[in-house]
């Protein structure tokens, strides 16, 4: 016959016939006191591109950890300070360019630049608005509108 009191120490095997009945669980109690420090710190999804390479002014091609590397405060502020004012770097080494407060990577919908060649505005979604001209486009506007643009621009990770 079964006990009404669980055994001191649980037995070595499991039993080869299923209970009668359901277990019946404990319910959960709640901590009066919370832990001293969270379990792990919370992810902001800050990274650099693992793929993106821009050429220092020597031509010689570096990946965004670069910026940060140097041991010299004063030099890497100087590299972060000359390589991030570029927009795509910027976009795409947001940990090491220190952007990531940057809000998430959407065009300005209310952003207009003028098209020299038609005397019309453009804005964000005209630069990949044909697919066979995006590329120029691209070429033509993003240096001065990227900020403003960086989805249609591709500057987003």
């Amino acid at each position: 016959a079964p006990s009404d009191k669980p055994s001191a120490k649980p037995s070595q095997a499991p039993s080869d016939k299923p209970s009668a009945k359901p277990s019946v669980s404990q319910k959960p109690t709640v901590s009066k006191m919370p832990s001293s420090a969270p379990s792990s710190a919370p992810s902001d999804g800050c990274k650099d591109s693992s793929t993106y390479m821009f050429k220092q002014f020597t031509g010689l091609e570096v990946k965004c950890s670069w910026l940060t590397k140097n041991s010299n405060p004063t030099k890497t502020a100087a590299r972060i300070l000359k390589y991030c004012a570029d927009t795509q770097t910027k976009f795409q080494c947001t940990k090491s360019c220190d952007t990531c407060k940057i809000p998430p990577c959407v065009d300005d919908a209310t952003h207009t630049f003028p098209i020299p060649a038609t005397g019309n505005t453009g804005n964000c979604a005209w630069i990949t608005k044909n697919i066979k001209k995006t590329t120029a486009r691209q070429t033509a506007y993003c240096g001065a509108n990227g900020a403003k643009c960086p989805l249609s621009c591709g500057y987003c990770l």
